[in-house]
């Protein structure tokens, strides 16, 4: 074997690649991200996928660290941060939804407030704001009976309203002769206006009636908004 002359030598070695694990830093990415965005509510069911292929990778990853000596951090980071990120999906969601109930109750409550006292408030409309200023049978100026009813509405409640009424006028045996319905709309507080026609019955309505008597049975009184 021939040695080389003196100040030479053989050639270096060429160096080797230096060992890799892409692996394990695709599961770690993946998880950091399904991390961050399990805290946002209902968009985090994105989190299932990017947690599954990051605990997939860093599993894989963690495996081929314990070869190439490369890669352990980042493999463990992916199994960690996509394991924490599925726990936060529960925990966030679990809270929003909860949120949202109380949410929801809260205005189920407001709505059955409002609503008991729109129905007091159109109790004291119908005893307090309309009144039955006439009811009577009176001439029609052809020969025959036309039913005279007039209303009087006063705004008395706090606020601009509206006013839709319902009622009937009935004989001297209780019989229906026909219905009084009339509506005022936008009536300023403690303004009043009159309705001259509020219900209609002609003479063949009256024939055999000899008494006639009006009342309201309904009020919706609405708030009207400025």
């Amino acid at each position: 074997m021939s040695t080389p002359p003196p100040g030479y030598g053989y050639p270096p070695a060429a160096p080797q690649p230096a060992a890799s694990n892409g692996i394990a830093t695709a599961g770690m990415v993946l998880g950091i991200i399904a991390l961050v965005v399990s805290f946002i509510p209902v968009l985090n069911v994105v989190v299932w996928p990017l947690a599954i292929i990051g605990l997939v990778l860093g599993s894989i990853g963690l495996a081929k660290s314990g070869k190439t000596g490369k890669g352990k951090g980042p493999g463990i980071t992916a199994l960690a941060t996509s394991l924490a990120s599925i726990i936060m999906f529960f925990v966030i969601n679990a809270a929003f939804v909860n949120e949202v109930d109380k949410a929801v109750d809260g205005a189920r409550k407001d709505i059955k407030h409002e609503q008991k006292q729109g129905q007091v408030e159109n109790k004291r409309a119908a005893t307090e704001d309309v009144k039955i200023t006439t009811c009577a049978i009176k001439p029609d100026g052809l020969g025959g009976r036309e039913l005279d009813v007039k209303l009087l509405v006063t705004n008395n409640g706090k606020d601009r309203a509206g006013y839709s009424i319902e009622g009937e006028a009935v004989d001297q045996n209780g019989d229906q002769i026909t219905t009084i319905d009339a509506y005022v709309s936008d009536l300023n507080h403690g303004a009043k206006k009159r309705e001259n026609d509020a219900a209609f019955a002609m003479d063949d309505d009256l024939k055999d009636v000899t008494k006639v008597t009006c009342k309201i049975l309904d009020v919706d009184r609405t708030g009207v908004l400025r």
